[in-house]
């Protein structure tokens, strides 16, 4: 069970500075404390809002399942501010995902992104029927019938949305 592996890096310290530099800062990430309690596929897209605690923000790391296949694809992340305008676009090849791991989005650092809230938009561009991504989320499932009837709605090509995305924040 994934929720409770023990591959599953938690990390002890929230903020936690990393050996990599970008610009010649060393940048820092904060990562959830928690294992991941439940997920959700992509399908038709998902929408998550995500509070933002410093500035300088630069990427995110989002836990993924490829439900041991292989992905094909781009994932397509649109960053949006709370009134919708687009801030960014980042293309990730899915070539290189692995299940239940980590998947990097990097993108040129927000320099007021203190106490925001933005949203991030999930779709895969080109998948293979193969393909199936789901994103872990920090808080459980809802009820079943709820669950069902969200996934119906997604299948027939509506974006949901989502709350509690399990990720890790990256900042500059």
């Amino acid at each position: 069970d994934i929720y409770n592996s023990p591959n599953l890096p938690i990390m002890e310290n929230h903020l936690v500075s990393s050996g990599s530099t970008r610009n010649g800062r060393r940048a820092s990430y904060v990562s959830p404390t928690d294992p991941p309690r439940s997920s959700h596929p992509v399908g038709a897209g998902l929408t998550y809002p995500l509070w933002i605690e410093k500035s300088n923000w630069s990427g995110v790391d989002v836990f993924i399942g490829t439900h041991l296949k292989l992905a094909n694809g781009e994932l397509i992340v649109k960053l949006k501010s709370q009134t919708g305008n687009l801030l960014r676009e980042i293309r990730v090849d899915l070539v290189n995902a692995r299940d239940n791991d980590w998947l990097e989005i990097r993108f040129a650092p927000i320099s007021h992104s203190e106490n925001q809230t933005f949203y991030l938009e999930f779709t895969i561009e080109d998948p293979t029927k193969e393909t199936l991504l789901s994103i872990y989320q920090a808080k459980p499932y809802q009820a079943r019938s709820i669950y069902l009837v969200r996934r119906l709605i997604q299948k027939i090509g509506f974006r949901l949305k989502s709350n509690h995305l399990y990720c890790r924040t990256w900042y500059n």
